[in-house]
């Protein structure tokens, strides 16, 4: 959400700088400043970040200059920016060559003040954008434009284009208030969590998606808007977001072994003007996706088949008295007697009546099964589970999986199944 290498090459002392390297990447974002001395400093690199350095702790050694350029572009970094006259004879040749084939953009500071005069204006700027664009992305999503042309012009004012963007995909951090508490974290290592984070999101998508995705922090989720060709069918952008999604579920999961993550994706609307639409459908997949179908996972909008009309018809307390209706005396004996019938019955319809099924489902014998299925006909006084009963009790029983969901109750529950 920061301001690009371009638009930071006319503030501040950076005007009088000179670019020597990786022209291809000006559009690269810069999100935060920081200064490098140190010999090694690997677990301190992330994404977006531009960097200034005098190559001090690395003067004498060409080939550790050259193997940190290497290492900040294959981490993201926006820029580097190098005082060549303190301790260098000017900025390597072998550097220059290797950003300028990596698209790394390497500037060469001016012999005349100092990393504050670079630092202040710079970082100044980033924050003036990001709530410029914070505030831009509010309205984007809540569909506050009066006019499709105002919207395209305000995002282009902040250096986004949105022509391209038709779907919506946010990614969360699942649990992370209890994982806190639970794990005693303080504010510094949240940030860190969080900045990680951020930044493989950013490496994911920069090297899918040529980096002209929008991706923006909103607590404890990033929102994405990828970008994808106006010339690719609904089928396509779907399947492509379903993709970028789950290489960034599988990367945060290898690199970031303490939390998992969620993701939802809305749907696909061929005017940007829309897009408040996929942003409210990803938010409502993230959110019932995780809690009927459990976390760490990719949840698509429109694959909560009945969870979805649920939602929409938005009729909780109908909900509750039908589902009072359908399923009372089983609620009643599992509330009683802290058994788990409701969900041994939905487990069973969901697989087709199948017993055996059911039982690999509940990792139960086929027995067991045929038992709570006689005791489950008993308390409701059924025969079986045919016609119109049958669509009664399925209903009934996503009618409470949601409604427990929409109340940040996951329905597993302690107890017997």
């Amino acid at each position: 959400m920061g301001i690009t290498v371009r638009e930071a090459l006319s503030i501040g002392l950076l005007k009088k700088a000179r670019l020597l390297a990786g022209k291809k990447g000006l559009s690269r974002v810069i999100e935060h400043v920081d200064v490098i001395e140190m010999p090694d400093i690997r677990k301190w690199v992330r994404p977006n970040i531009f960097f200034l350095t005098s190559f001090y702790a690395i003067r004498d050694d060409l080939g550790a200059q050259v193997d940190l350029v290497k290492l900040l572009d294959d981490r993201g970094a926006a820029a580097l920016a190098v005082d060549g006259h303190s301790f260098l004879r000017g900025v390597p040749r072998e550097a220059v060559e290797v950003a300028d084939g990596r698209g790394l953009p390497l500037i060469e500071l001016p012999d005349e003040g100092g990393y504050i005069e670079v630092i202040t204006p710079l970082l100044e700027a980033v924050v003036s954008r990001r709530r410029l664009k914070s505030d831009f992305l509010d309205d984007l999503l809540v569909g506050n434009f009066r006019t499709p042309e105002a919207m395209v012009h305000r995002a282009e004012f902040l250096g986004w284009r949105v022509v391209n963007k038709r779907i919506v995909l946010i990614i969360d951090i699942d649990d992370f208030e209890e994982f806190v508490l639970r794990t005693k974290k303080g504010e510094h290592d949240v940030q860190e969590i969080k900045g990680r984070l951020s930044g493989l999101v950013s490496e994911v998508t920069r090297r899918e998606n040529c980096g002209d995705d929008i991706i923006v922090e909103k607590s404890d989720s990033l929102i994405i808007l990828p970008a994808f060709s106006r010339s690719l069918s609904v089928t396509e952008v779907e399947q492509g977001t379903w993709e970028l999604a789950e290489r960034i579920r599988v990367r945060v999961g290898l690199a970031l072994d303490e939390i998992t993550i969620s993701a939802g994706i809305g749907g696909v609307y061929a005017d940007p003007g829309d897009l408040w639409r996929s942003f409210r459908e990803a938010s409502v997949a993230r959110s019932i996706g995780r809690g009927v179908f459990g976390p760490g996972r990719v949840h698509r909008y429109r694959d909560l088949g009945l969870y979805q009309l649920l939602w929409e018809l938005d009729a909780d307390e109908k909900l509750r008295e039908f589902t009072l209706r359908a399923l009372k005396p089983l609620l009643d004996y599992d509330r009683a007697r802290g058994t788990l019938l409701a969900d041994t019955l939905e487990v069973f319809l969901d697989c087709g009546q199948d017993l055996t099924r059911t039982a690999a489902r509940l990792y139960i014998h086929r027995s067991s099964v045929k038992y709570r299925l006689a005791r489950i006909k008993q308390i409701l006084g059924v025969e079986d589970f045919l016609g119109d009963r049958l669509g009664t009790l399925v209903l009934g029983l996503k009618a409470r999986r949601y409604l427990q969901t929409r109340e940040g109750v996951t329905g597993n529950g302690r107890g017997k199944r």
